[in-house]
């Protein structure tokens, strides 16, 4: 049972575990050759103590073994092992033995913080959240292992210009290879979805289609013949957020990409997201962002106006 967690970004992880290349949004370590699992195992962050995941990550086992608590339930991962932890996730390493080897990545939110990236990763995930662990056959492993030398050969060229835009799709890439192998182990594709978890994904399509005007639980859970009491209580169990947040996410999503790469006025934006007032659309945004459109738009758009 968890009693409390500690919540931990992808830049202090990065810096902590000493990793081989890491950026506001992305992480790539290999402990191959390296003693600091054990000792970060023993650090009194890691020790004994869970915390929840700000991001999205894959590790595969290369050698050795671990067990760790992912919400609650218990996986082990042995050679060829395959895991991935989405956001807002409760991790626990348990145990990793002396020989335990693995390629991780890490892949921050704000790299999915554009609408087309949220919408492709929401499709991904949600069915893979409650499925986080496959075995994997030999070439299945020596096909992301394929990937991880490409992306360390790129590491390594700190003369080349486009070294981190390479780097960036390539962990792109290997991101959907991850997901498109965990998804034809579980054979999500085949299988009816658990009946909450096939409620959660049609209430994101819902969400996904009429963000622009309705924000309103209570709209859902008529579309979906629910009530809005009992629909709050699925999302809330299946994702592990509030119905609210995900819709506000959308919106939110929407609204930066409308700021970034449109011309309309913030007024028109608020009105095409159907907010009553500027200021309503603005008290909102902040709300979330924590600064104003007018800022977020300037800092986006103007990035060298801002002092």
């Amino acid at each position: 049972m968890i009693k409390g967690h500690t919540d931990i970004d992808i830049w202090n992880t990065g810096f902590f575990i000493n990793a081989d290349y890491f950026s506001d949004d992305f992480i790539i370590y290999n402990n191959t050759g390296k003693d600091l699992t054990r000792k970060t195992l023993a650090h009194p962050f890691f020790h004994n103590n869970s915390y929840k995941t700000t991001y999205t990550s894959f590790i595969l086992c290369l050698s050795g073994t671990s067990e760790i608590e992912i919400d609650s339930i218990n996986y082990s991962t042995k050679e060829n092992t395959l895991l991935m932890m989405v956001p807002n996730q409760i991790i626990k390493y348990n145990k990793i033995s002396e020989d335990y080897k693995a390629h991780l990545i890490m892949i921050s939110n704000k790299y999915f913080d554009t609408r087309d990236n949220f919408y492709k990763m929401m499709s991904l995930l949600i069915p893979l959240k409650n499925h986080p662990c496959v075995n994997l056959n030999i070439a299945e492993t020596d096909l992301l292992k394929t990937y991880h030398v490409l992306l360390y050969k790129k590491i390594s060229e700190e003369n080349n210009l486009f070294r981190d835009f390479t780097i960036q799709y390539l962990i792109q890439a290997t991101f959907y290879e991850v997901c498109q192998l965990l998804l034809k182990h579980l054979e999500i594709k085949k299988k009816k979805l658990p009946h909450k978890e096939d409620i959660f994904k049609q209430f994101l399509k819902l969400v996904e289609t009429h963000h622009y005007k309705e924000r309103d639980i209570s709209f859902y859970a008529e579309k979906l013949c629910l009530t809005p009491k009992y629909l709050s209580s699925i999302i809330r169990d299946v994702s592990g957020e509030l119905a609210g947040n995900w819709i506000d996410n959308y919106v939110i999503i929407e609204a930066k990409a409308l700021l970034i790469s449109s011309n309309l006025t913030i007024q028109e934006i608020c009105y095409k997201l159907n907010f009553s007032t500027p200021s309503s659309f603005t008290r909102f945004f902040k709300r979330i962002t924590g600064m104003s459109p007018r800022k977020f738009r300037t800092l986006k758009v103007f990035p060298n106006l801002i002092e």
